[in-house]
């Protein structure tokens, strides 16, 4: 699939805001039990998911500190997103089908991800620019939907 083709697609776009979201959600989290989560920690997890989705291995040690748990938890998060991601097929004989996701549209979506990551981070040693940015982002999101359903009522 084209680059240019998967950025203009409704559903692979979906798939890379429920990834912002789940990573939004995990930083909420961290930063409620008092623990900093960094770009550079959100970019080697997203590594670690797309190794894993290409079928490698991935090293896994138990969690020990607070921060790899939330990380871990955050891992299992990302394989219970794709887990609920279908896509819709036509069959040959015009029948509609839906099956998981597959690793290409994933696996793109966490490539965008992480570049959005690397923008919003610049050279910065320890940075939260990304997680700093999307963390607004998704506080202005919320807004405006319990703005728009106040609105509607």
């Amino acid at each position: 699939m084209r680059k240019d083709t998967l950025t203009k697609d409704p559903f692979f776009l979906s798939i890379v805001a429920a990834l912002e979201k789940k990573i939004g959600e995990g930083d909420r989290i961290a930063r409620v039990n008092s623990i900093v989560l960094t770009d550079a920690q959100i970019l080697s997890l997203l590594n670690k998911v797309a190794a894993s989705a290409r079928g490698k291995g991935a090293k896994s040690s138990p969690a020990r500190v607070p921060r790899d748990q939330i990380l871990a938890a955050l891992a299992e998060q990302f394989i219970l997103l794709r887990a609920s991601i279908f896509e819709k097929k036509i069959g040959p004989d015009g029948a509609e089908t839906e099956t998981p996701l597959s690793s290409e549209p994933w696996i793109a979506a966490i490539k965008l991800v992480k570049k959005s990551i690397r923008l919003g981070t610049g050279h910065l040693r320890g940075s939260r620019g990304f997680l700093d940015s999307l963390g607004i982002f998704l506080q202005r999101t919320a807004a405006g939907k319990s703005e728009k359903q106040r609105s509607s009522w």
